[in-house]
């Protein structure tokens, strides 16, 4: 019999995953004379952390090369073995698949991860253009704490809502885009 052990993670928030095992049926019995697919009553598979701790079983009914072992532990190496139970004959020995190693669950990502104006410096910026390059040139003040728009940056100046600024001049006027040192 031979085996194709797969691995499926079932869903992130569960501590186990699914083992999926196929192999091939015997095409004789153990004297060597033809066996046909309709004496194979069922395939019992178990599957364990060592070949002598098969703690997780399932049986495949009838011809059936594939079945599903659930309540694997992420992160660990099973081994999982197939045994043939024949309708006229009994069941076969045992044959083992190679060893497969489950996903480790992964941790959830951090949720309310913001960029904000830091209190230590609430200077405004507006982007000037120079000839080789550009600036940034100080406009204003902006409330700390403001959000940022952390998917945009430039030389570490983040976007920041124009709704925010306060104009240190009355001569100034609002760029279309203003930035501010966020942390």
């Amino acid at each position: 019999m031979k085996f194709a052990l797969a691995l499926l993670l079932m869903p992130a928030l569960c501590a186990a995953a699914d083992l999926n095992v196929a192999w091939k049926n015997a095409a004789t019995y153990s004297d060597g004379s033809p066996m046909p697919s309709t004496d194979i009553a069922s395939s019992t598979v178990s599957c364990g952390l060592n070949q002598t701790t098969l703690t997780l079983t399932v049986t495949a009914q009838g011809a059936a090369q594939a079945a599903t072992v659930s309540g694997a532990l992420a992160g660990k190496t099973y081994v999982c073995g197939v045994v043939t139970n024949s309708k006229s004959s009994g069941s076969s020995p045992i044959a083992f698949s190679n060893n497969a190693t489950t996903p480790a669950a992964a941790p959830s990502p951090p949720t309310g991860v913001s960029l904000v104006v830091a209190a230590s410096n609430t200077t405004a910026y507006k982007m000037r253009q120079a000839i080789d390059g550009y600036s940034f040139v100080a406009i204003g003040s902006v409330a700390p704490g403001t959000s940022c728009d952390a998917t945009h940056s430039a030389d570490g100046y983040t976007p920041v809502p124009r709704a925010s600024v306060t104009l240190a001049s009355k001569f100034d006027t609002m760029p279309l885009v203003v930035f501010a040192k966020c942390s």
